[in-house]
């Protein structure tokens, strides 16, 4: 059957409104805002013979209109400035779109979309003025409170352009069982006053529900697909959903149930409530909690000692490096006398100052430390800094217990000091393996040395040999050329000599 369109206009003729191509499941219409329409609020009014097809009338100032439905993302999408899907969910054959009078400007074009997933249907569209003391028509009933200001006001439990919605209540804490017929919806509420937030328990008996929720204030926008705050679905796989919402500014909440599909729905339904100091807010004090107790026990106090020992060691360090009074020669020799190297009855070792072996009679001081060097080395040593070269310890007696009084006035704790010994002593004790080490090294380099002016000795001896036998092969080349030459000359004149001979006896 074609589709029948009748235009019953009340404010111009019937070429103000042109009927536009078929979008996917819409069709578009328009009108232009004349003068005589801007003097009260305007309704657009849908109407269709069959009340068995369901339909959605949007509108949209300068531009169309638009509905449809993602599969992918099970999401739908809305570009509207009205709409009014009450005769949708209701299957009723009208359904109502008022204009407030401030928004409408002469000239401006309005864009009607009807939606459908079903044409083989005759509908009507009528636009005419409301006057705001006038109730849409069907409001007069035994769900309403009173008109005021020309919209219904609806009673307990009621809610739609004519109260004709009804809301289940849902109690909370409770799990209630519901089911539906294919396409139908359903409209529930429940209130969490005193609660900070609330969790939504689902479960998909049969069937595929989806389910919007919105506050209870936002009346008289229904919860569906068009006014939700957040909407909820299963997916193929899963029977179980739970939703959570913390927000404490709305007591009252709607939400509506669709089934979709071919089959009947069936599906429970479980809300329980939260105040702010419990739930997730718990969590939260139970972390930071968490969170103080482990800096306060564990981070502050790690932080405390690695400062304590970093100023210890920073103290060390100084009293380490800092120089000791000079000594003289003559103070040297009273502290330390010289002896010959050969009574010491030792090793050989290296002065760690020049780098030379200690031989013979050679004269050394052996210091407070236990480390020997030259007497003339650690003499002029001492006379800039009173400390041993290797391990700083102090060679002036006063100035040990002076070192000894500054370091009693470090206000570390015995403990850091005993590790300041330690470390000093590991210190030294580094100093002499690196001295061993220092001085094995020479003596691998000095062995070096000697191979390798051996073998440059012999290569220059070898070379030596190698010219002289060179010269002597020249040599004896040039006499045995000059040898061949005077034989060759001695040859030539013995065979002229016997030439003239014969010329002297012929003649």
């Amino acid at each position: 059957m074609l589709l029948a369109i009748l235009w019953f206009i009340t404010y111009s003729t019937s070429d103000a409104l042109q009927l536009m191509n078929q979008n996917s499941n819409i069709v578009y219409t328009q009108f232009q805002v004349t003068n005589d329409m801007i003097t009260s609020n305007l309704t657009i009014e849908l109407s269709s013979k069959s009340s068995s097809v369901p339909l959605i009338l949007l509108v949209k100032k300068e531009g169309k209109p638009n509905f449809y439905y993602d599969i992918p993302s099970d999401t739908y999408f809305i570009d509207a400035d009205y709409v009014d899907f009450q005769a949708w969910i209701q299957n009723s054959a009208n359904s109502f779109i008022t204009i407030h009078q401030s928004d409408l400007s002469v000239g401006s074009i309005y864009y009607i979309g009807i939606y459908s997933e079903i044409w083989d249907v005759s509908y009507y569209i009528s636009i005419y003025p409301k006057l705001n003391s006038v109730c849409l028509p069907g409001c007069v009933s035994a769900n309403y409170s009173s008109c005021e200001g020309g919209s219904c006001s609806c009673g307990e439990k009621y809610s739609g352009n004519d109260c004709s919605i009804l809301y289940n209540i849902t109690e909370i804490d409770e799990n209630s069982t519901f089911s539906l017929s294919p396409s139908e919806w359903k409209f529930f509420a429940f209130s969490i006053s005193d609660s900070y937030g609330f969790t939504t328990t689902l479960e998909k008996l049969s069937g595929d529900p989806k389910f919007y929720f919105y506050p209870y204030w936002a009346d008289p926008y229904l919860p569906s697909m068009f006014y939700n705050l957040f909407s909820a679905s299963f997916e193929k796989t899963k029977t179980h959903l739970s939703v959570d919402y913390d927000n404490s500014h709305w007591d009252l909440w709607t939400y509506s149930v669709n089934c979709r599909g071919e089959a009947n729905c069936e599906f429970a339904i479980k809300i329980t409530t939260y105040s702010d100091s419990s739930g997730k807010n718990l969590i939260w004090i139970i972390v930071v909690v968490v969170v103080v107790v482990f800096v306060v026990c564990v981070l502050i106090p790690i932080a405390i000692r690695t400062m304590i020992k970093f100023r210890s060691e920073r103290l060390a360090q100084m009293l380490y490096d800092r120089p000791a009074n000079p000594l003289t020669p003559e103070e040297m020799e009273k502290l330390y006398p010289s002896v010959a190297w050969c009574s010491l009855e030792r090793e050989k070792e290296t002065c760690s100052v020049c780098l030379e072996e200690f031989e013979g009679e050679a004269k050394v001081r052996k210091l407070i430390c236990e480390h020997i060097f030259h007497v003339k080395c650690i003499d002029e040593w001492t006379q800039t800094n009173a400390k041993c070269p290797l391990c700083k310890k102090v060679l002036n007696g006063e100035n040990q217990d002076e070192d000894i009084s500054t370091s009693s006035r470090n206000p570390a704790q015995p403990e850091i000091q005993r590790e300041e010994e330690n470390k000093e002593n590991e210190e030294n004790k580094e100093a002499e393996e690196e001295r061993e080490e220092s001085e094995t090294e020479r003596r691998k380099r000095k062995k070096e040395k000697r191979k390798r002016r051996k073998r440059e000795k012999e290569s220059e001896r070898n070379e030596e040999l190698n010219g002289i036998e060179e010269f002597k092969e020249s040599t004896r080349e040039d006499n045995n050329a000059e040898e061949s030459e005077v034989r060759k000359r001695h040859k030539k004149n013995k065979g002229q000599k016997i030439e003239s001979k014969e010329d002297k006896s012929f003649n």
